[in-house]
């Protein structure tokens, strides 16, 4: 069984969060149907809650959403927030991974 977790924010690239998935999926082997499945359910997730976190965070709001999604052999948690406040460390930790 096969686990992961996606933690995105209002800034994430749709994209490139699906690509990392879609690698790390592949990479351990998980099914091609399965990896297609999960990566259409959490694009579909994903866009909208981009969009709401945005508009929200403009207004000084706060949005925590988690989320699983499993298919055959996969477990994908979606961890979004938007709106809250990093930590000093994380800040820095952030700049230096360029996230």
């Amino acid at each position: 069984m096969f686990r992961t977790t996606v933690t995105a924010d209002e800034k994430t690239d749709v994209d490139i969060a699906m690509s990392d998935l879609r690698a790390r999926c592949e990479g351990s082997g998980v099914d091609p149907q399965a990896v297609e499945m999960m990566t259409a359910q959490l694009r579909e997730i994903l866009k909208p809650l981009i969009a709401n976190g945005k508009m929200l965070a403009a207004q000084g709001s706060q949005l925590k959403v988690t989320r699983d999604i499993g298919a055959d052999g996969c477990d994908v948690k979606l961890v979004f927030s938007s709106g809250i406040q990093r930590a000093g460390w994380r800040k820095v930790l952030d700049r230096l991974l360029g996230s």
